[in-house]
């Protein structure tokens, strides 16, 4: 929870025009954004002995402290390998349960974005340009979960939210 939300406050932040996760939590968009998220992830966590109220507090409590100056710059890096294990196993799941899993496509619209935008620092750097020289985001997605860029309905929901992302 903490490390998905982090992402995606890293590449949402970004395109709003914030540098710390403090910056970007307080902005409703990325805010909503994140609960969303936690919504579907613990989904799919055990229940028992987990008190994930207070556990989604006490990350909002942190996230939003301006004197932990997380930058989302520094978050953003190695993207490809950490969405592969942050968001694609929550977009898998909610697809896999029959939902569309809109809030991690947008997630992951909000990354291929970035990527877009050329200001990326990440260990499959060589894997990214070749995908993006495809022009197809099921290209990028591939990077992420081999079996997300097949699946057409969530590859078109990554692909109306990168269109989002880039006018704003």
């Amino acid at each position: 929870m903490l490390n998905g939300a982090h992402s995606i406050l890293a590449y949402t932040g970004i395109a709003r025009g914030h540098s710390t996760v403090a910056e970007a939590i307080a902005d409703d968009y990325c805010l909503n954004l994140v609960e969303a998220f936690w919504d579907d992830a613990v989904k799919h966590l055990p229940t028992a002995d987990l008190a994930l109220e207070e556990y989604r507090s006490a990350l909002l409590a942190r996230f939003s402290n301006p004197r932990i100056a997380h930058q989302l710059r520094q978050i953003a890096n190695d993207g490809a390998t950490k969405l592969a294990v942050r968001i694609a196993p929550i977009a898998a799941a909610e697809l896999a349960a029959g939902r569309d899993a809109a809030v991690e496509a947008e997630a992951i619209g909000a990354w291929i974005s970035f990527l877009r935008a050329g200001e990326f620092n990440d260990s499959q750097s060589d894997a990214i340009r070749l995908a993006l020289a495809s022009e197809t985001d099921s290209a990028v997605i591939a990077l992420l979960d081999p079996n997300l860029a097949k699946n057409a309905a969530f590859v078109s929901l990554v692909s109306q939210s990168t269109q989002i992302t880039e006018r704003s």
